[in-house]
Formats: C-alpha cells, sequence, structure tokens
C-alpha cells in the first residue's frame, strides 16, 4: 500500500491560481467555533510566525500586514479527486484519502516502477513537476503508509 500526503495543498492551489509571489504574506483561513482560524500560509507568512491551525487574531498581532483569504475546501477537494484519477499511472486502486492525501493499492506494481524506492522516488517527483508538495510512503499496511507519510 502506498500513501501520498499534500500537506501544503491548499497554500500551493492558491498560489498557482493566483500567480502571488513568494513573498506574499497570506493565510487562508476558515471559521471555528471562537473565530476565524489559520488553515494554511504561505512560506513568507510562516517566516513571520504564522502556522495554522492558530487563530487569526494572534496570526495577526505577529504580523498585522498578513492577508487573509477565505480557504476554498471545496475546490481542494476537487483536485485531489482529480490528483486520484491522475494517480493511476502507478495503481489500479486509488482513493481519496481525506482532504488531502491518496491511498493507492501498490501491490505487485512496484517491480514495474524499478523497486518500491524508485516508485516512491517517482511519485514525488511527478508531483513536483505539477507544483504540489507530496510525501510518499509504501508499506504492508495502509495504516502504517498513512502514518509514515504523515510522521
Amino acid at each position: 500500500m502506498a500513501s501520498i500526503w499534500l500537506p501544503r495543498l491548499a497554500i500551493e492551489r492558491w498560489t498557482k491560481i493566483t500567480g502571488a509571489p513568494d513573498e506574499a504574506r497570506v493565510a487562508l483561513v476558515e471559521e471555528g467555533p471562537h473565530g476565524q482560524l489559520v488553515s494554511a500560509v504561505t512560506d513568507a507568512a510562516r517566516a513571520v510566525g504564522a502556522r495554522p491551525g492558530m487563530r487569526l487574531t494572534d496570526a495577526r498581532a505577529l504580523d498585522p500586514a498578513l492577508v487573509a483569504v477565505v480557504a476554498d475546501h471545496d475546490g481542494d477537494c476537487a483536485l485531489v479527486a482529480r490528483l486520484a484519477r491522475w494517480a493511476s499511472r502507478w495503481s489500479p486502486l486509488v482513493e481519496v484519502d481525506g482532504p488531502d492525501g491518496l491511498r493507492l493499492d501498490t501491490s505487485g506494481v512496484a517491480h514495474l516502477f524499478g523497486g518500491e524506492a524508485a516508485l516512491v522516488c517517482d511519485m514525488e517527483a511527478r508531483f513536483a513537476a505539477l507544483g504540489l508538495t507530496a510525501r510518499v510512503a509504501v508499506a504492508a499496511t495502509a495504516g502504517a503508509a498513512w502514518g509514515l507519510a504523515r510522521y
């Protein structure tokens, strides 16, 4: 089994759509129980201390010039669904795994790519070519692959 985690999917998608410059200090936000929460940040915003999971007011206390943009979860999910179809190049069985991941049954196909290590390298390189950060793991079980990709 293989697990592909796209930890920066939302912000990388937003950056690509808007053509924002690298130095843009932007946080994608969503409504939380006690106000707006940061769900993703650009590298420039991260450099000044903004982090996913923090309240927007706390992020703006660190950087008053931080620009808040409403997160587009539906658009992110649609992209993951398209990526699942695209990822069928590596496996006949690909599933969406949450809002930012894919699960692939790679049983019996790794040899077609030169082994598991080469398969992982190919996956990472192809996602990088799309401008997406991907953390990929292959393991004997789906749970093990999921854990290795995310931690």
